[in-house]
């Protein structure tokens, strides 16, 4: 077990449960984009963290040799 790509998959995880809790559903005339975020700061961090743990996950992988 890899605790580096594990600890990606946490944070990245982490990323994604900001981004599910500070979206709403809004619906009406906004018919392209019905969702919205409750809390802008909170959602910026989210996709940090979601960004951030996906180039762990992807990085560590590279260098294992697993996505060659």
């Amino acid at each position: 077990m890899d605790y580096i790509i594990l600890a990606g998959i946490v944070v990245a995880a982490i990323g994604l449960l900001l981004l599910i809790v500070t979206t709403k559903y809004t619906g009406g005339p906004n018919w392209g984009y019905p969702y919205r975020t409750t809390n802008k700061a909170l959602s910026a961090l989210g996709w940090l963290f979601l960004i951030i743990g996906l180039a762990i996950i992807v990085f560590k992988a590279k260098l294992n040799g697993q996505l060659d």
